[in-house]
């Protein structure tokens, strides 16, 4: 999607992890009330390798804790839900982006031939009775496109065992002569999303290729040893997404339940 410079934000890194009880401030939450498969391979950049679960890398927790909010975020349904129209398709799922115990609904949709994105993400809010929509640091949400969050393939994510950094590529297509690849990285640490572009790949017709980290130009092998090590000295691993189509609703908590299953793999 197309970026607006101005919005790329510093990445800002969660102190530690917690459930059901951190702070929303003054964050705008609804409330229930208020409405009537695979494996994760897991290797630190520069050491040895080693093999672990999502779910063993995610905050322990099981069922009787994550379906009370499985079941909240179906009831509220109204509150993230968009219907897909003629002009885009939208798609929903599950996570746990900061594993704090707090899953997150996310609503999104790509479109044009920019794939240009758009999304909502809510967590379940600190009393697990509602729900907190996340936002961008500057709340400002207007014209901001997110990367391509929309994927089956699977997600780089590095972590310190407090913070969580997905990598999300971009794809820009300007016009028939130049396309941009962006790399980013994304979080969400207490309902605010983080993104920021740590590389771009911009190839043109001519067969010209630039390379840049939005600080200088870089060459090709600078370039790739970004993408080789995006988030320095934490531990990687891979994580898949779980989205469903909203025309797809029938059965809604066996689904969401599915699509979070998806997300620990």
């Amino acid at each position: 999607m197309k970026k607006n410079l101005s919005l790329i934000m510093a990445l800002v890194m969660a102190g530690s992890i917690c459930a059901c009880n951190n702070d929303t401030g003054d964050k705008k939450e609804v409330t229930d009330k208020e409405t009537t498969s695979t494996t994760t391979e897991e290797t630190t950049v520069g050491e040895s390798e080693s093999t672990t679960s999502a779910s063993q890398v995610v905050k322990d927790i099981g069922p009787s804790e994550t379906d009370p909010q499985i079941d909240l975020i179906a009831s509220l349904k109204d509150t993230w839900f968009t219907p897909s129209d003629d002009h885009a398709t939208f798609y929903y799922c599950v996570t746990d982006f900061d594993h704090n115990g707090r899953l997150e609904i996310n609503c999104a949709s790509m479109q044009g031939s920019g794939y240009f994105t758009s999304a909502r993400f809510f967590e379940v809010n600190e009393a697990c009775d509602g729900l907190t929509e996340c936002s961008l640091p500057n709340d400002d949400f207007e014209g901001f496109l997110f990367p391509d969050i929309i994927t089956d393939e699977p997600i780089e994510v590095y972590t310190d065992g407090n913070t969580y950094t997905y990598i999300f590529d971009d794809t820009v297509v300007t016009n028939s002569d130049e396309s941009s690849l962006y790399t980013n990285t994304f979080s969400i640490n207490n309902t605010y999303i983080n993104i920021f572009v740590i590389a771009e790949k911009t190839s043109r017709s001519d067969g010209s290729i630039f390379y840049s980290d939005f600080s200088r130009v870089l060459d090709e092998s600078e370039y790739q040893s970004i993408l080789d090590n995006p988030v320095p000295g934490q531990t990687k691993s891979t994580c898949y997404l779980g989205w469903i189509p909203t025309s797809n609703t029938e059965d809604l908590n066996a689904l969401l339940k599915g699509s979070y299953q998806t997300f620990l793999g």
